[in-house]
């Protein structure tokens, strides 16, 4: 994408040029091994990371400092974490159990086991169901109100790693066999088996108002299907190497893609316009969350750390309006050379100006960007 900058003229400073890039707005730093899981709780007040080092940290958004850790439950990776409905309970899968944690990071209860290491966790909308994707070709699902196992779901040839919720009754699954099944799972039913993935499916992102979803792929890929369609809606291609995780922004208007490529990818989902690249994280990218209002989004590396970016309207204005707000920057008198005899104290009140004067350009295009958005479908084929 590109990114506006000026040389010659007042204020520079104010303007990214191509070769700065976006930088975090906080690095948390707490876990000694690679994160590899991410959730929110409901409210966005409260940030969970997973790690190999077996245990689970609970962030503060308020100041980014760590609330809680979890830990002594787990004897391998915390593979997966997810906040209950409520937000009041943590569950942590990863080894061969689901532990219940309070968010004072005090330990609740077991909620249950598998035969086999668990990858991914999922909570069904209304809160009562808790799916567990494992190295098993089996889906296990859980009963949070009973405390007992529900159901498992069999039908997969290969390993299913990741799963997700569409609604209280269907359930999204992908698998090592390359597969993506739609489950309907009160009664055990396949509802639909789903093929155009080249590799395993390690991550799945759905979105239950409108039947979206999304899978992402070892084949270097995100696919993007909706449920009772027969095959993907779209394709979205620009990572190097296995994708990871995906995340779908609340009105599923945005997605993030996070690889092991080292690198994030911001995406519009109704046409697979590649906002903009994140890069230099490191060992790779694990896992990526937007938060509940689509503000901040979070994401895990296997260095350890969790590094937090904001969605700046800056990025949308920039990939749209490019020439556009340039032109209009540079005929402002805000942003003209600093005159020959202009003082130190009048140079730095034009520097404030010109800030303010920037925002209101980027707050103006950015209403116009979001009336694009509004006219964007992304359940529309194209």
């Amino acid at each position: 994408m590109i990114r506006i900058g000026f040389s010659g003229i007042l204020l520079s400073i104010f303007l990214q040029v191509v070769s700065q890039e976006v930088q975090p707005v906080a690095v948390l730093s707490k876990h000694t091994g690679a994160v590899t899981s991410l959730g929110w709780s409901p409210d966005g007040s409260l940030l969970v990371s997973g790690s190999e080092d077996k245990t689970a940290v609970i962030w503060k958004k308020d100041s980014w400092e760590p609330a809680a850790v979890l830990s002594g439950a787990h004897v391998r990776s915390v593979m997966a974490v997810v906040f209950s409905a409520d937000g009041q309970k943590i569950y942590t899968g990863g080894d061969r159990t689901i532990i219940a944690w309070n968010t004072d990071g005090t330990k609740d209860k077991a909620i249950g086991t598998t035969v086999v290491d668990i990858w991914s966790l999922s909570l069904a909308p209304g809160g009562k169901y808790l799916a567990a994707g494992t190295f098993e070709k089996k889906v296990h699902i859980y009963d949070l109100v009973t405390g007992a196992h529900f159901r498992a779901l069999e039908g997969h040839e290969k390993s299913v790693l990741a799963v997700a919720w569409l609604d209280d009754n269907r359930l999204v699954s992908g698998s090592l066999d390359e597969t993506v099944r739609i489950w309907d799972v009160p009664t055990g039913r396949v509802l639909q088996t789903l093929t155009g993935h080249g590799g395993n499916i390690y991550s799945i992102a759905a979105h239950p108002a409108t039947g979206l979803f999304a899978t992402a792929s070892r084949d270097n890929s995100v696919r993007l299907w909706q449920a009772g369609k027969g095959k993907s809606i779209r394709t979205f291609t620009g990572h190097d190497q296995a994708v990871m995780s995906v995340s779908l922004s609340p009105d599923a208007k945005w997605m993030l893609t996070g690889s092991f490529d080292n690198t994030v990818i911001l995406w519009e989902t109704a046409n697979a316009n590649k906002i903009y690249t994140f890069s230099g994280f490191e060992k790779g990218v694990n896992a990526v969350a937007f938060n509940p209002d689509a503000t901040l989004f979070a994401v895990g590396s296997g260095d350890g750390k969790v590094r937090m970016f904001e969605a700046g309207k800056n990025l949308f204005v920039d990939f749209y309006f490019a020439a556009e707000v340039e032109k209009e920057l540079a005929a402002m008198p805000e942003f003209a050379p600093r005159g020959k005899d202009e003082s130190k104290q009048d140079y730095k009140a034009r520097q404030a100006r010109a800030y303010v004067a920037k925002q209101e350009v980027y707050n103006r295009y950015y209403a116009k960007y979001l009336e694009i958005l509004k006219q964007q479908d992304p359940a529309q084929e194209k």
